[in-house]
């Protein structure tokens, strides 16, 4: 899908828009039928703004004339033959309305050929595929980061956690519930080996008192 030029074909950025008709719809439908439709959206560039003026005259004039032609076939098939005093039979009058439907199927054709749409009057800026892409993709990852930059601010929220992250604090916990065993086992017999100093050294004090009062009675005895 691209922005183009009515008259140049091209791919513009700016533009003046063509008005939606039914002959335009007529077409986009008999293209999507035969799966050639393009789905294009029609514009006119300010450069080409001359010569589409000059072709939509043209357009106009050229249904006025055929408008005009029609009107005289029909004044010429029905209504001189009354002031001839000619009178018209029902057979008369079936083919008469037949050709004038002939006739006016093959100038609406001719027009249809030569069909030049109406614009608006305002131009108007056009974006281009590329940038109408780019624009979406932007306006994604700025709706995606508003979704989570909230959460961010608010310390209650629950924060998106990734797998990996999950993984890795479960890891972290029974690394930190294995070492807190390992240290637990340790520090055990340490205490136990301390109590057994302590008690070694009640057992060391009476004897030297005991030592110091032989000392003594033996002096005395001296």
């Amino acid at each position: 899908m691209a922005n183009i030029c009515f008259i140049c074909e091209k791919e513009i950025e700016k533009g003046y828009k063509v008005k939606d008709s039914f002959v335009l719809e007529a077409i986009r439908k008999i293209k999507q039928k035969f799966k050639i439709l393009k789905n294009n959206q029609l514009y006119v560039c300010e450069n080409c703004l001359e010569n589409y003026k000059k072709r939509r005259a043209n357009f106009e004039r050229n249904n006025k004339i055929n408008l005009a032609i029609l009107i005289i076939i029909t004044i010429i098939m029905f209504l001189i033959p009354l002031i001839n005093g000619l009178d018209l039979s029902i057979g008369n009058i079936i083919s008469n309305i037949i050709v004038l439907i002939i006739l006016a199927a093959v100038l609406g054709l001719l027009s249809i050929f030569t069909y030049v749409p109406a614009i608006e009057k305002e131009i108007s800026l056009v974006q281009t595929t590329s940038g109408a892409i780019s624009q979406q993709q932007t306006s994604q990852t700025i709706a995606q980061t508003n979704a989570i930059v909230p959460l961010a601010n608010q310390p209650n929220a629950i924060q998106p956690i990734s797998l990996a992250q999950k993984a890795n604090e479960i890891e972290q916990e029974i690394k930190t519930g294995i070492e807190s065993a390992k240290t637990k086992k340790i520090k055990k017999p340490a205490k136990k080996k301390i109590k057994r100093k302590t008690a070694s050294k009640s057992k060391i004090k009476p004897t030297k008192k005991l030592t110091k009062k032989l000392k003594r009675k033996l002096k005395k005895k001296k």
